[in-house]
């Protein structure tokens, strides 16, 4: 590929792995202690992380990663990766090729932008079940996620489902006496709300957003000033 360019930019390695090849990413790392621990947080951890992914690419108009019908969008799992574990990105989803895409006619802008808003909005308000869930299970996570990884996050969430909508806890009254857990650390719930864990990524990523508003229209700014003055330079 390499050979290929006259020039590339190297900004960071990441250790990793595609997460469309990626197995083990609820079971690495697991805890000694405590299996479910690491199984839940994890699945907990890559949801949140796809959450705000998938709020980053809305704002970019990025859609080489994640796929969304409603958006158009067909993805690119190769563009998602896991990060190694023992690296500073380890059990998290890392972004790569990341871009902003050419700027498109303006009614084709305008359409995107409203389903943008529209679906955001949707995916932030609504309960989960009926918007976040069909989302994931059919687009976001056969796209990206290895298909064993999906279907162990799918079945948690029709268990806990089952459950009346609430998170199962395993570890009992007597698991604890029968030392079970031998240290201070509690086993989170083992059927984790994937869909409130999307969720919870996206408004974060949203909140982050909205701090750099500012400083993100000031750049656009200021490059769309320099661009215009540009061509006009190049026209003279």
């Amino acid at each position: 590929e390499m050979e290929r360019v006259p020039a590339a930019l190297l900004m960071a390695y990441v250790p990793g792995t595609k997460l469309a090849d990626a197995r083990d990413a609820l079971t690495a790392g697991t805890h000694p202690t405590c299996a479910s621990v690491t199984a839940a947080n994890a699945s907990i951890t890559l949801c949140e992380d796809l959450g705000r992914l998938f709020l980053l690419d809305m704002v970019l108009g990025n859609a080489d990663r994640l796929p969304c019908s409603e958006l158009g969008w067909r993805g690119n799992p190769g563009n998602v990766l896991l990060g190694a574990q023992g690296s500073a990105f380890a059990g998290h989803v890392v972004a790569i090729d990341a871009c902003v895409q050419r700027r498109p006619p303006a009614a084709k802008l305008e359409h995107e932008d409203e389903a943008v808003d529209r679906l955001a909005q949707l995916v932030l308000t609504n309960p989960g079940q009926r918007i976040v869930m069909p989302l994931l299970r059919d687009q976001i996570l056969p796209g990206t996620v290895h298909k064993v990884v999906a279907a162990s996050l799918l079945r948690t969430a029709k268990a806990a489902g089952a459950s009346g909508g609430e998170s199962v806890t395993i570890a009992t009254a007597g698991d604890h006496r029968a030392g079970a857990m031998k240290s201070s650390i509690s086993c989170p719930p083992r059927h984790p709300d994937i869909a409130a864990a999307f969720q919870r990524g996206m408004r974060g990523a949203l909140e982050r957003v909205v701090t750099l508003k500012g400083l993100l229209e000031m750049m656009y700014q200021r490059i769309d000033e320099w661009v215009t003055e540009f061509i006009m330079d190049m026209q003279r």
